[in-house]
């Protein structure tokens, strides 16, 4: 998942495993990104906002380590992913789509 999300996103492997811990799990798991790991801060911080170059990227500000992420950008990215592998919808035995009738 991680390489996969680095190459389509064109980040890091760093990058993909923070945004994974942070973004991925704390909204799957809480619905807020995670920000303590054990009751430890050990995650950097996250700012969204549309100003910023690339979907998703681990850089400074302030001087902490925080993930930047411009979410129209990626929004789109998810779209563009979708519409290029739709036979993606219905590889996944474990979670089939329904069938309507």
């Amino acid at each position: 998942m991680i390489g996969q999300f680095s190459a389509d996103f064109g980040t890091t492997n760093e990058t993909a495993e923070e945004f994974w811990s942070v973004i991925r799990d704390g909204i799957l798991h809480q619905g807020f990104p995670k920000q303590t790991e054990h009751g430890e801060k050990r995650l950097p911080g996250y700012i969204l906002h549309t100003s910023f170059p690339s979907p998703v990227d681990l850089g400074d500000w302030g001087g902490e380590a925080v993930l930047r992420i411009q979410p129209w950008l990626f929004m789109y990215k998810v779209i563009e992913l979708w519409q290029d592998n739709m036979e993606l919808l219905d590889a996944n035995e474990s979670f089939p789509l329904p069938s309507i009738m």
